[in-house]
């Protein structure tokens, strides 16, 4: 189980050296969702140069020849089709920067893949999964194969897809198939058309995963520091399975997703209480306006 919240102290790590400061260690399965805007600030302001490449080259040394080493490859346009040796990753840096490298090769689905490098590369890139979050796509082989979860940069909210497969398992009734055809051109540089399956919400809901995330950090599943200004998150998703399916079996989801109408509520309400406390204030100070209207 992974440790409670903890912060390092203000002296700046060098980026290179981050991952040993992680609980991260060799043969370890690891996927990392990111948003690394931050730390190439932070590596400025140390007057450094931030260098994507050799960040990702830390993590390889650190997981040594038996581990793996993942990130996000989502694409969701595929107006002009879909070439999964070149399509641009909407999920961040690192995973454009991945892809470029010869390292590193892509698995399959068209809208939620990742880019791969390390032991099980070639198993994740066999996967032929037609569903983004089927029982044979790279979100149940991280699940089978206890591997964790490293989010930097980012909310649960903005990076915890995970969840998704979790609620497709238990077949959640806020959320339904879609289909979808893609000119799908595969690495040999084949071309046809083929049809792929995600789940997705209907109207009136939308996904609110950030209250799981605080279950987690409760329960010691989820570690968080924060080192040079930005937080680190490490995840256990094996273990966050268990407590993802208990919230879906019985809480109803409801730490994983919302419906509009109870947002519009809570604002409501909020802005109601904003304003009474306005005119309580108005009323102490003898607000002469108040007075004729009254």
């Amino acid at each position: 189980m992974l440790a409670s919240d903890s912060k390092m102290s203000s002296r700046h790590i060098p980026f290179e050296e981050i991952v040993e400061n992680l609980e991260i260690g060799e043969g370890d399965l690891l996927l990392i969702a990111s948003d690394i805007l931050m730390l190439s600030i932070e590596e400025r302001r140390a007057k450094r140069r931030f260098d994507p490449s050799r960040f990702i080259d830390s993590f390889i040394r650190k997981l040594g020849p038996e581990g793996t080493l993942l990130f996000p490859s989502f694409c969701w346009d595929h107006q002009g089709g879909y070439d999964v040796r070149t399509a641009q990753p909407e999920t961040g840096g690192l995973a454009r920067i991945a892809l470029e490298r010869t390292d590193f090769s892509r698995t399959r689905h068209p809208i939620h893949s990742f880019v791969v490098t390390g032991k099980f590369q070639t198993e994740l890139c066999r996967l032929d999964n037609e569903s983004s979050f089927g029982v044979d796509s790279p979100f149940a082989f991280l699940h089978q194969h206890h591997a964790k979860m490293l989010i930097i940069g980012l909310d649960y909210q903005r990076s915890f897809t995970f969840v998704h497969y979790v609620e497709q398992l238990e077949e959640v009734p806020y959320r339904f198939m879609k289909f979808r055809e893609v000119d799908y051109t595969d690495y040999s540089g084949s071309r046809k058309i083929k049809s792929f399956s995600f789940s997705t919400r209907p109207p009136g809901i939308y996904n609110d995963v950030n209250p799981i995330g605080k279950v987690l950090e409760q329960k010691g599943i989820s570690k968080k520091k924060t080192i040079n200004n930005v937080d680190f998150v490490l995840l256990d998703l094996n273990q966050a399975f268990d407590e993802i399916q208990k919230d879906i079996r019985y809480n109803k989801g409801k730490k994983l997703h919302a419906r509009f109408f109870r947002k519009a509520t809570k604002k409501v309400i909020r802005v109601a209480k904003q304003k009474g406390k306005k005119i309580l204030r108005k009323i102490k100070n003898g607000n002469p306006i108040l007075s004729k209207n009254r």
